[in-house]
């Protein structure tokens, strides 16, 4: 598996999004507003290196809690997998386990699935797969 981008919790999308141009990124597309996940996602890239900026849409949302433990913070990996089926079984056999089951990730591409799984010495990372 090779990494497809890092996800970053912000508490202020438009704002992280021009501190991270300083950095020399730039928006990939217009910001997608998950309803389902509660929140907005924006992509933004410098060369080859993709970061998925993830904001709060409500209270309650999944990002409240990482922000107000950490703030601003990258908390998870996101890696290509080619098979998720068999992605998912070597995972789960080497101790990881599923917190959100594979659904659609419309933020990525119409055809992205994702999984999001933790393991106890590294946390939380994502599997995509596009079909």
């Amino acid at each position: 598996m090779r990494i497809h981008h890092f996800g970053y919790a912000v508490s202020d999308l438009d704002g992280a999004i021009r501190v991270f141009s300083l950095l020399g990124y730039s928006l990939q597309g217009e910001p997608y507003t998950d309803d389902r996940r509660r929140v907005k996602i924006a992509l933004i890239q410098n060369g080859i290196d993709i970061l998925e900026l993830i904001s709060p849409l409500t209270d309650g949302s999944p990002i409240d809690s990482i922000l107000r433990r950490n703030g601003p913070i990258c908390y998870h990996i996101c890696y290509l997998s080619d098979d998720m089926s068999e992605d998912l079984n070597y995972l789960q056999k080497n101790g990881f386990i599923i917190i959100e089951e594979r659904s659609d990730a419309p933020a990525l591409s119409s055809d992205a699935k994702v999984v999001f799984l933790f393991h106890k010495l590294i946390g939380i990372i994502e599997l995509v797969s596009f079909s």
